[in-house]
């Protein structure tokens, strides 16, 4: 298994990450505070738990295309990581990846998603809104645990097929009173 020690491209402020790469260790970038950027050149890298944890810096990150995971904190405490856009192939975001990234305001899930983990969100204060990328439906993620994700009150989830964005209490009330 070829890791990042050889095959990756670091300047101060940016890192990408090679073809040859098909495996980023745990912990491997953890502290770092120069990066503000990260790149994958290979959709199959797999990223382990804690890889990017507390790079203060980071505000950027494109994830490889193929993951189906996101390991448990792989982004906590990146506190300029404004938003991401979570690959379509992600079935899991596992427990704490967001936990005290403090400027986060927007996270885009694929259609895939079938769990967000425990304290997913927590400390994510300026997080608005959750888009899901599929219609009302057709999601496979179920809300019945959402309460452990620790979002924020302000906090609003959307489908493309919906115009406006509405508080996960707000959907699932409607939802219930519709099954009633």
């Amino acid at each position: 298994m070829n890791t990042t020690d050889k095959y990756c491209i670091t300047e101060k402020e940016s890192v990408v990450v090679s073809f040859d790469c098909d495996y980023i260790k745990s912990c491997m970038f953890q502290n770092n505070e120069s990066i503000k950027e990260i790149r994958f050149l290979n959709p199959n890298t797999k990223i382990s738990a804690n890889s990017f944890s507390n790079c203060k810096n980071l505000e950027f990150i494109a994830l490889p295309a193929d993951i189906s995971k996101i390991e448990p904190y792989t982004f906590a405490f990146c506190q300029k990581l404004s938003s991401i856009c979570i690959p379509e192939n992600v079935n899991t975001i596992d427990c704490g990846v967001f936990v005290g990234c403090n400027n986060l305001r927007k996270v885009v899930v694929p259609k895939k998603i079938e769990k967000i983990g425990d304290n997913a969100f927590v400390s994510c204060d300026s997080l608005l809104l959750i888009e899901f990328n599929c219609k009302k439906g057709e999601e496979l993620i179920k809300f019945d645990g959402y309460e452990k994700w620790g979002l924020s009150e302000s906090c609003k989830i959307k489908f493309q097929d919906w115009e406006t964005e509405k508080s996960i209490e707000e959907y699932l009330k409607k939802d219930l009173k519709q099954g009633e």
